[in-house]
């Protein structure tokens, strides 16, 4: 089982697809996202796949 994602690691990867990083909504829904994954190794493995697809859009 791998461990839930953080809310650093959903900023991360925000922040290396251009988004603004210091918006509350933003912050407020990275913890929202990380809290999420906290039970369920679906739920982390779908965000995980989520985040990279945005880190790609970033790298465009």
């Amino acid at each position: 089982m791998s461990a839930p994602v953080t809310k650093s690691e959903v900023l991360s990867a925000l922040k290396a697809a251009g988004k603004d990083i210091t918006d509350p909504r933003r912050i407020a829904e990275a913890e929202y996202q990380a809290a999420a994954t906290e039970h369920s190794e679906e739920a982390r493995v779908s965000l995980r796949r989520d985040l990279a697809e945005i880190r790609k859009m970033g790298r465009r």
